[in-house]
Formats: structure tokens, C-alpha cells, sequence
């Protein structure tokens, strides 16, 4: 890309950065997908066999592949690593030499399992942008444990520290602000426990 291009620079700003997106579900497939727009170089690493295991979730389906996996995974290149061999892990390492972020959203401490933790990834990269997604962070009571749905809710959830090459966030941090702002302004909405509608929500944050 060359900057003498505005255009080009403008509606591709991350072109020149290479994503290695370790993530499944949704909370980091859309954050991947969304710099993937942006004009990131995103590699979707993926299990034998499986891969994300969205891939699976319908109806609805197209040509055979799951509505709810396309939905997240646009702009994105895809290779399938067994971390847990050591043909994995070098292949992995290999790629981690040539990207400038990481991002994941497994369980806390399993890609310290895999021996890809921050800590290792440095030694071989140490300009590496590393961003995990967990349910509630890196410190505190329930740091170890899984996050998905009403942990939105939880107290306990909304939880960041940020350090020059990593930082990590609670899932729904973005979601959790939102939904605060519509109880604040509109708490009849849970009294009845009546949930918003979309448009209702996008109206009460703005």
C-alpha cells in the first residue's frame, strides 16, 4: 500500500498488519472480523476436525456452512494447528515471527498450556500486540473461570489492566456500559424483566 494513495490509505488503514486469530465463538471473531474490514491480514487458526465450532451451530445453514459462523468470520483466512503437538506449535511460533497482534479467547492459562502464553511469545516476537478475552479478566476472585451470557451482568465482570504490549478485557465490557445506561435511564425495563428491543437499546445509549 502506498501512502501517495489517500483513498487507499483511508478505506484500508490496517493494511499492512497481520492478525493471528486464535479466537472462536463470537466475542474475538468479531473483534477480528471488524479489523479484518479495516484491511487486516487475519489468519483464523482452527481445530482439526472441527475448527470453530460455530461452524456447526444451525439452522440456518448455508451452502452447508452456519449462518452464525459467516456472520463473524468475513475477511479472514483460515488454517487448521493441532496446539497440542509439537508440529503445531512450531507452525504457530512460525506465524507468531511474522504478525503484529494476537488475539484469543480461550479459558485462562490455556494457551499458556500450549506453551503460547504472552510471556513465551515475546522471546520470538517482542513488538507482539497480545489481546486475550476472557469472562473476567486476568486478576481477581474469578479470574479462572469461563465467561459467556448473563456474566454481562455479574459485578464482578467488568474488568481491564492495560500494560505496554498486552492488555486484556472482560467480554462485555462494550455490552455491560450499554445495558447500564438503559437500566439507569429505563430501569421499568427490568423490573418486569422486559428486555429492551434492539432499537429501543441503540436509542437509550446514544
Amino acid at each position: 500500500m502506498s501512502r501517495s494513495d489517500p483513498l487507499s490509505y483511508t478505506m484500508e488503514p490496517l493494511k499492512d498488519i497481520r492478525l493471528l486469530d486464535f479466537s472462536r465463538v463470537l466475542a474475538g471473531p468479531y473483534c477480528s472480523m471488524i479489523l479484518g474490514d479495516l484491511g487486516a491480514e487475519v489468519i483464523k487458526i482452527e481445530r482439526p476436525g472441527i475448527g470453530d465450532e460455530t461452524r456447526g451451530w444451525g439452522p440456518p445453514f448455508i451452502e452447508g456452512e452456519s449462518a452464525y459462523f459467516i456472520c463473524a468470520n468475513r475477511n479472514k483466512k483460515s488454517i487448521t494447528l493441532n496446539l497440542g503437538s509439537e508440529r503445531g506449535k512450531e507452525i504457530a511460533l512460525e506465524l507468531v515471527k511474522r504478525s503484529d497482534v494476537l488475539l484469543e479467547n480461550f479459558t485462562p492459562g490455556t494457551m499458556e498450556k500450549f506453551g503460547l502464553g504472552y510471556g513465551k511469545l515475546r522471546e520470538f516476537n517482542p513488538r507482539l500486540i497480545y489481546c486475550s478475552i476472557s469472562g473476567f479478566g486476568p486478576d481477581g476472585l474469578y479470574k479462572d473461570k469461563p465467561g459467556y451470557d448473563r456474566d454481562a451482568f455479574d459485578n464482578e465482570s467488568p474488568v481491564r489492566r492495560v500494560t505496554v504490549k498486552r492488555f486484556y478485557m472482560s467480554k462485555y465490557q462494550l455490552t455491560q456500559g450499554q445495558w447500564q445506561a438503559v437500566m439507569t435511564k429505563n430501569p421499568a425495563y427490568f423490573q418486569n424483566e422486559k428486555l429492551p428491543s434492539e432499537s429501543a437499546m441503540k436509542e437509550e445509549c446514544e
